[in-house]
């Protein structure tokens, strides 16, 4: 497969910070009431693709690793999503780019001087064996604005998820299975005669990016997640560096490829390692990840944002991805009705590790134009996010929505607590930008992730917002 690219009640609010004049609107974890997301590109024709709409159209699943499943769909993670936003006569545009195989492109439209890039790498895939065997690493997400011109062309990259698949033989007792586009790495089953099996390790997913066309570099790439091995999950995509694996086999970095042992491969740039005995492909990404070398699985990719204007990258955690891009890139809406999220600041249950998710925050800025309300809603995209005052507006309410926290374990802890409300009127300047945090809702680590953590890592599940 191609690489994609490679080469090879209203009270006065008084919270004001200083610095910059940023609102710091906390939507956190609160208060406990009710219980209340390599080959080297070899010219395959460009197709453009995106689906132009009002809202972000990115396909279900993106970005989530695998599972480890004896039913083979099952271990297939989800492809990454690429979406453009960006405004033509005052009109709000997103052009959402989903997984195709090949790669696609992007002209600017007439007028349109900025856009702003949401990327999401694709997920690593589970070994299909079962659900005691390794699952793959989500994805990672990038985003930021660039300044463009209209009628410029850029390439636009979107990763393929690993599994979904068994190992075919490439050369004597060694097996592995396909490398993803995007770049992910190969699985290996390769140590010698009776140790080559079809079914001990996934790939790595592919990266997702963006890249001026005829350029041989990325623009902005969100890394991938790596592949599952035998005995080992595969790491998430990054962050500025990927997620490591298990012993040996770490996440890529800013500047080189993540390790491994020999005779697996290491990560390089746009490219995922390859896996060596029952070990997983190594995901793809600015660099990417290791592959996995004794039954472990691959490490993350990571993601590179420094061309972008005010860049975020989030690292995936387990199987999920850095962020919900859908949500992310919508945010905030701007409505004649607030528009928050089903179930924000509910508390997780403890039915399942699914459940023990609590609801995110949500944040709602209220003010009138022209005799007209409108209501700014922000949900939860795993980072900071701007409001600027719009002409015209001197006095806003706010409206903030603290998350729910994470269930317990059943039969042994609680359920969560709901999040708190805050409300309040605020005097406002025309232009000016302030903050906005809304937070995440808590969880509790799976068997898998507190099993792969230890010391100082094992808290990393601490949510956004505090």
């Amino acid at each position: 497969m191609s690489a994609g690219g490679a080469t090879s009640g209203i009270a006065p609010f008084t919270c004001m910070k200083n610095a910059g004049i940023a609102l710091r609107l906390f939507a956190c974890l609160c208060i406990l009431l009710s219980t209340t997301f390599v080959s080297v590109f070899a010219g395959t024709p460009a197709k453009t693709l995106a689906a132009v709409a009002t809202s972000p159209t990115c396909a279900t699943g993106v970005g989530v690793g695998g599972i480890g499943s004896t039913t083979l769909a099952t271990t297939r993670g989800g492809n990454g999503c690429v979406v453009i936003k960006y405004s033509v006569s005052g009109v709000v545009t997103y052009d959402t780019f989903n997984y195709t195989g090949v790669d696609q492109t992007w002209t600017v439209p007439s007028g349109v001087t900025s856009a702003t890039f949401y990327l999401l790498g694709a997920g690593g895939g589970g070994v299909p064996l079962g659900t005691t065997y390794g699952s793959g690493g989500g994805g990672g997400y990038a985003s930021g604005s660039y300044t463009v011109t209209p009628s410029q062309v850029f390439t636009v990259v979107v990763g393929q998820a690993g599994g979904g698949d068994r190992g075919t033989t490439v050369s004597t007792n060694c097996i592995r299975t396909a490398a993803t586009y995007g770049g992910g790495g190969r699985s290996g089953s390769c140590y010698g005669a009776g140790q080559a099996y079809q079914d001990r390790g996934s790939s790595g997913g592919g990266r997702s990016a963006i890249r001026i066309s005829g350029s041989g570099t990325d623009l902005v790439t969100a890394g991938a997640g790596g592949g599952g091995g035998w005995q080992g999950s595969g790491a998430a995509g990054g962050g500025t560096v990927g997620v490591s694996g298990t012993g040996t086999v770490t996440g890529g970095t800013q500047s080189a490829g993540g390790a491994t042992t020999s005779p697996a491969t290491n990560g390089a740039a746009y490219t995922g390692g390859n896996g060596y005995h029952q070990g997983g492909g190594g995901g793809s990404g600015c660099f990417g990840g290791g592959g996995g070398h004794w039954i472990q699985g691959g490490g993350g990719g990571s993601s590179c944002i420094s061309s972008l204007t005010n860049g975020v990258t989030v690292a995936g955690s387990g199987t999920e991805p850095g962020a919900v891009i859908n949500t992310l890139a919508s945010s905030p809406t701007t409505s004649t009705s607030a528009s928050c999220a089903t179930g924000v600041g509910i508390g997780g249950l403890t039915t399942s590790d699914s459940a023990t998710r609590g609801g995110n925050g949500c944040v709602v800025i209220q003010y009138s134009l022209s005799g007209t309300t409108y209501y700014d809603t922000f949900k939860y995209t795993g980072a900071n996010q701007p409001w600027t005052a719009p002409d015209g507006v001197t006095s806003v309410i706010f409206h903030a929505l603290g998350a729910g926290g994470g269930g317990g374990r059943a039969g042994t802890t609680g359920n969560g607590g709901g999040g708190g409300y805050a409300t309040g009127q605020y005097s406002v300047t025309s232009g000016t930008t302030y903050t906005v945090i809304v937070g995440q809702g808590g969880k509790r680590q799976t068997y898998a992730e507190t099993i792969a953590l230890s010391g100082a890592t094992a808290r990393r599940n601490a949510s956004f917002g505090g």
